[in-house]
């Protein structure tokens, strides 16, 4: 259910229309989640973190992230989060 990640309320929350508005993606997987949130914000013009450690998905978000057409400054890295380094 789509509504476990982005409420109904999202696209029409103000933050979301401000340039300065930053959406963080950690385990971005391929790109899926990154990809639903701006097509429930297609103005969304802010900045897009993804973090993503394994290989393998990590290409394939980067696949995804080129072929977007998007106003949004989308940022991949190749990395964990976590509370500790290491």
């Amino acid at each position: 259910d789509i509504n476990i990640y982005f409420p109904n309320v999202i696209k029409e929350a103000p933050f979301f229309k401000a340039a300065q508005a930053t959406f963080i993606d950690c385990g971005a997987y391929d790109g899926d989640t990154v990809t639903l949130f701006l097509n429930l914000c297609p103005g969304f013009a802010g900045s897009v973190y993804a973090f993503e450690p394994d290989r393998n998905n990590f290409d394939k978000l980067t696949s995804k992230i080129k072929s977007m057409n998007s106003n949004a400054k989308i940022h991949a890295f190749n990395k964990a989060v976590g509370a500790k380094s290491g």
